[in-house]
């Protein structure tokens, strides 16, 4: 169960990095495969905190733990849809999100 966020990370790089080869414009394969990337971030995002709430490192009502999964929630909702237009509101949001959840866990820390 640790395992699977490596391999998530290793299909996730290789939407990420295309054959460069083959590709030449690295936006326009963004632009193609943008559901795909945003998907397995998001659901590397939320198996970290369901293992985390597995393993008992931390409780499900922990900040953090929220926090993950509201930010794995954004980024499945820029996957799902097609929010092209809004990816960078829906991105700010998730950044805004985790910036106060920072400041939030360092000043109770």
């Amino acid at each position: 169960m640790s395992f699977l966020p490596i391999i998530i990370i290793y299909f996730w790089s290789s939407y990420l990095f295309p054959d460069f080869e083959e590709e030449k414009n690295l936006k326009t394969y963004i632009d193609q495969n943008y559901r795909i990337i945003f998907g397995l971030w998001s659901v590397f995002i939320v198996s970290n905190a369901i293992i985390s709430i597995c393993l008992k490192e931390l409780e499900i009502s922990n900040f953090t733990v929220l926090l993950r999964l509201a930010g794995g929630l954004l980024l499945a909702v820029v996957a799902l849809f097609d929010l092209r237009k809004g990816l960078r509101i829906v991105l700010g949001i998730n950044l805004l999100i985790l910036l106060v959840g920072t400041i939030f866990i360092s000043k109770h820390w």
